[in-house]
């Protein structure tokens, strides 16, 4: 995990303890709630917490799929773009000049935009999200709902080549987790976990918030290569005239 700070100025470290300290006046407000309110809303924000997995899923397929496309799409463009430089070069085979070079320029159009949408992808996988930085970590994921809670559960190795076999790694982590846990099920009341609850559903709609902004920036590019097809069609017709009249 990055050990980065967020908030480094003067201001911004005065407006960091601003914004806890309101966070933590909700949630003193959210406690002076009778217990038949916070029974209610808890069932509700765990009914969200599902609504929002469901939807982050959702999303998280379809931009999979994009990628899978992106692909797809990037072996048959390399491969038709060397087979048509394979048959220009082939004396047996005549392609007029202006057909060549708008079809490669064509090509390489496409190859570039789904190399730049594999790599927006990757990208978009190792983004760092605002509940993961150290300034938010307090508000971050809970230990009921994820394994960022689990201080212990990080410690386990999840090498695959040259798997650990040292207890400090694999069995030992396991157990504390397990034994923290219990623990915090034990101690849990309802004022701890509809606080906990509710942070955890803010999370998940910040990740779905930001999920759904990765796809459509992904749906973005693909727009862009078609728009782009006539340009750098174009852009290969005018290569052509260049070469044979130049």
């Amino acid at each position: 995990m990055q050990t980065q700070t967020i908030a480094k100025s003067t201001d911004e470290k005065e407006r960091l303890e601003a914004l806890k300290k309101e966070v933590f006046n909700e949630v003193n407000a959210l406690k002076s709630l009778s217990a038949a309110e916070k029974g209610q809303k808890n069932d509700n924000i765990i009914h969200m917490i599902r609504h929002y997995i469901d939807m982050s899923d959702k999303v998280e397929d379809r931009r999979g799929r994009i990628r899978n496309f992106t692909l797809q799409a990037l072996a048959i463009w390399i491969a038709t773009a060397i087979l048509l430089i394979a048959l220009y070069f082939d004396e047996n085979v005549a392609i007029h000049i202006a057909l060549f070079t708008t079809a490669l320029a064509l090509f390489i159009g496409q190859i570039c935009f789904c190399l730049y949408s594999a790599f927006v992808y990757e990208r978009q996988s190792g983004f760092r999200y605002p509940f993961l930085w150290p300034a938010a970590e307090e508000y971050g994921n809970k230990w009921k709902w994820f394994y960022y809670g689990s201080k212990q559960l990080e410690k386990i190795s999840t090498k695959t080549i040259r798997q650990s076999k040292t207890f400090d790694t694999t069995v030992e982590p396991y157990l504390e987790s397990l034994r923290d846990f219990i623990n915090e099920y034990r101690l849990e009341d309802l004022d701890s976990e509809i606080i906990d609850n509710i942070q955890q559903l803010h999370l998940l709609r910040v990740h779905n918030y930001f999920k759904n902004k990765f796809f459509l920036q992904l749906t973005d590019i693909q727009k862009q290569s078609l728009y782009a097809l006539p340009i750098t069609a174009a852009i290969g017709a005018i290569i052509a005239l260049c070469i044979t009249y130049c």
